[in-house]
């Protein structure tokens, strides 16, 4: 069954299309209201909370992840996520204009996030950890050792392991979280991109 807020969106996009052609909505109308509130009356609309990862289970999945560009690439988003406790579209947004090195760390600019309406911006420094195994600043040293240009700092990589130019999308990064955490056993259906944070 769908989920309440899958089915919002149906609604909108209908109710969107109507009116963009001339046409009254179908949601506007006081019987299809009447449906919606019994909907969200019967199936709840508290979201579902993505579980948290822990450091333990990075550094498994670390582990779990070999080699390669893809590989690569997931254990930088992984584990400098983490550490920055970034949202996906934060990361995603990165470019490689936006992080300073330091010998302790990278210094990361976030030119516009959720809670910063007005785009200000923020600094973020991220230390390089204890253990290389999980250390986020490595870990992302070794994706841009990857990525030949300036530009986004997360692309995509096709299945033959080619970097590509283009920005990865925040929807991928969840999709990340879901599929390597279910190399270590955990419930993909328990994860999101909210599980890094």
């Amino acid at each position: 069954t769908w989920r309440v807020s899958t089915l919002e969106q149906g609604l909108a996009a209908i109710s969107a299309a109507h009116r963009t052609a001339g046409f009254p909505s179908p949601g506007d109308d006081p019987r299809a209201r009447l449906i919606w509130r019994g909907i969200r009356r019967s199936k709840g609309v508290a979201p579902r909370q993505k579980a948290p990862i822990r450091v333990s289970q990075l550094a498994r999945i670390s582990e779990e992840l070999g080699d390669g560009p893809r590989a690569t690439r997931d254990r930088a988003i992984l584990l400098f996520g983490f550490a920055g406790a970034f949202r996906r579209a934060e990361l995603v947004a990165l470019d490689r204009s936006d992080l300073s090195w330091g010998s302790d760390g990278v210094t990361v600019t976030i030119r516009k996030a959720k809670t910063d309406p007005e785009g200000k911006g923020d600094r973020i420094g991220i230390p390089k950890g204890r253990n290389p195994k999980t250390c986020p600043v490595s870990a992302l040293r070794a994706w841009l050792d990857l990525v030949t240009s300036s530009g986004p700092v997360f692309r995509a990589v096709d299945r033959h392991g080619n970097v590509s130019e283009t920005r990865l999308g925040a929807a991928a990064v969840a999709e990340i979280v879901k599929v390597r955490g279910a190399l270590i056993g955990l419930d993909p259906l328990d994860l999101g991109g909210h599980s890094l944070r």
